[in-house]
């Protein structure tokens, strides 16, 4: 697995399989290409894609670790992580009103949390958002590849901890290295973003904390202790990455 797609995000199909169960896809958002089961997506029309992509500054990004939404034609329940996109939502009125539709499905939603994008909030304000939404994945167990806190990845972790204040970032720690600006060490805040390497390739990211801390996701989502040197082991006091710069993305 290299990655994951969330509900509410998009992309174009590139082939379909021979045996026709299988998506090589190009995700919109940020650019990967893989493969995916053709029954875990659903279809829409290119005047829905463009009116989709037109309107990204509009759409809403789920707040909540874990929520729910409802497909008001057949009730199925559908699981929901962080970072979730809920294009076009409409005004709540009761517990089956069509609230926002993917293509032809219509979904109901109850009790989520949202980022709205065109919300104006100060840059500390997005910073200490950024603290507190990373902390709420400790313990995540690490997945390659994974997006949500069913298991992540160190560079997934930062994607959606970023997404839930309205940023895209890219997918890989070597692309997200070539985002922000470079901050020296001593200049660091929270939330600005830590890259380690390894025989001159970016090989890890993590998101800094106060205090000297970073949080970071190897074996899962944990917080230990960052110096100048790199990631400083909070049980075994020995360094696992070796720190190669500090970007400040907001």
């Amino acid at each position: 697995m290299t990655t994951q797609l969330l509900f509410g995000e998009i992309f174009t199909i590139l082939q379909t399989s021979e045996d026709q169960k299988w998506l090589e896809i190009h995700i919109y958002h940020d650019n990967y290409v893989g493969w995916i089961d053709i029954l875990q997506c659903t279809f829409v029309s290119e005047t829905y894609f463009k009116k989709y992509v037109k309107a990204i500054p509009y759409h809403k990004i789920v707040l909540n670790f874990i929520g729910k939404v409802m497909e008001n034609y057949d009730y199925q329940q559908i699981l929901i992580a962080q970072g979730t996109i809920i294009p076009f939502m409409q005004s709540h009125k009761d517990a089956f009103d069509e609230d926002f539709k993917i293509g032809k499905h219509s979904y109901s939603y109850c009790g989520l949390r949202f980022y709205y994008g065109l919300e104006k909030k100060t840059k500390k304000f997005l910073r200490d958002e950024i603290g507190g939404n990373a902390i709420e994945y400790l313990g995540t167990p690490y997945l390659w590849g994974g997006r949500t806190v069913f298991g992540i990845d160190c560079s997934g972790l930062i994607q959606q901890v970023y997404r839930s204040v309205g940023y895209f970032l890219p997918r890989d720690a070597y692309q997200q290295a070539e985002e922000g600006k470079l901050v020296k060490f001593d200049a660091k805040k929270q939330g600005d973003l830590a890259f380690f390497i390894r025989e001159n390739k970016i090989i890890h990211v993590g998101i800094v904390l106060e205090d000297n801390k970073i949080i970071h996701a190897r074996g899962q989502v944990r917080v230990d202790t960052l110096t100048e040197t790199g990631i400083l082991d909070e049980n075994t006091n020995e360094y696992s990455h070796y720190l190669a710069f500090l970007k400040r993305i907001l």
